[in-house]
């Protein structure tokens, strides 16, 4: 085995490894942490100062400036990220594979439609159409799910002609090789010859875009969080009706892009 083999072969491993402790993380949050990302109790805050508190028992991370632990919220944080980039990745897929499958075997000015929409949509850098999109002050009214909701199509529709353009290339490139055109040859239907000599063949490609599309996700969520631009939803006051002296601080949900916009504002 060659040098560069095995250092591939390494890299690959400490990747599964640092994704399938992500993926535990996110599933075993609730065990992990016994302390909720949303809330804080009002009257530690009295009794001890204000907020944030430096690392110490029950917090090894400390808190922000609302009383939220941040240990909690980082392990909360690694559910949801991985939660909106999943759906992100998923819906840019799905749309590319069926648009570069109509690509191929569609009309011609199907593939003519997927290349312009490319150029429309890397014209500009997708960050900048993300803020001219999701900065506006209606989406700050609309609450917290349909924010979710906006926010993942606007980031599933701005990109997906990428990778739809990726996908269409490489079956451009199988559907040139000696096997495919021998199947043609010989009468294979057009699904038969999807199923059986392209798809075994787009696999690796497939999922190099799924992990890639996934990395840039996350990446597109920590870029936005830092211009303020947050999945989890702003801060609210919300008090205990059973008890009026109190009181809570909390946000919608806790993600990685929120924690990055927190610690740009309160270094």
């Amino acid at each position: 085995m060659t040098r560069a083999l095995k250092g591939a072969r390494l890299s690959l491993i400490a990747g599964g490894l640092l994704v399938g402790l992500l993926l535990l993380v996110a599933v075993f949050a609730d065990q992990i942490t016994a302390v909720s990302p949303h809330y804080w109790d009002a009257r530690s805050s009295i009794l001890d100062g204000q907020p944030p508190f430096p690392p110490g028992p029950g917090h090894p991370l400390g808190t922000d400036e609302w009383g939220r632990d941040i240990w909690s919220r980082v392990v909360y944080g690694t559910r949801w990220s991985l939660f909106f980039a999943a759906l992100v990745t998923a819906g840019r897929m799905v749309l590319a594979v069926a648009a570069a499958f109509v690509s191929v075997y569609g009309p011609r000015r199907a593939g003519w439609l997927v290349d312009k929409l490319y150029v429309m949509t890397t014209a500009i850098p997708p960050l900048v159409t993300y803020l001219l999109l999701l900065s506006t002050p209606a989406m700050r009214t609309v609450g917290l799910w349909p924010t979710v909701a906006i926010t993942v199509c606007v980031l599933t529709l701005v990109e997906w002609p990428r990778v739809a353009v990726l996908l269409k290339g490489r079956l451009d490139q199988l559907l040139a090789e000696p096997f495919v055109e021998g199947a043609v040859a010989v009468g294979g239907g057009r699904w038969h010859i999807f199923r059986t000599h392209l798809l075994p063949h787009l696999w690796p490609t497939l999922l190099h875009l799924l992990s890639a599309e996934m990395a840039r996700a996350l990446l597109l969520m920590a870029q936005m969080g830092i211009f303020g631009i947050l999945f989890g939803g702003g801060i609210m006051v919300v008090g205990d009706g059973r008890n009026p002296d109190r009181w809570f601080q909390t946000t919608g949900l806790p993600e990685w892009g929120s924690l990055l916009s927190d610690g740009r504002a309160h270094p």
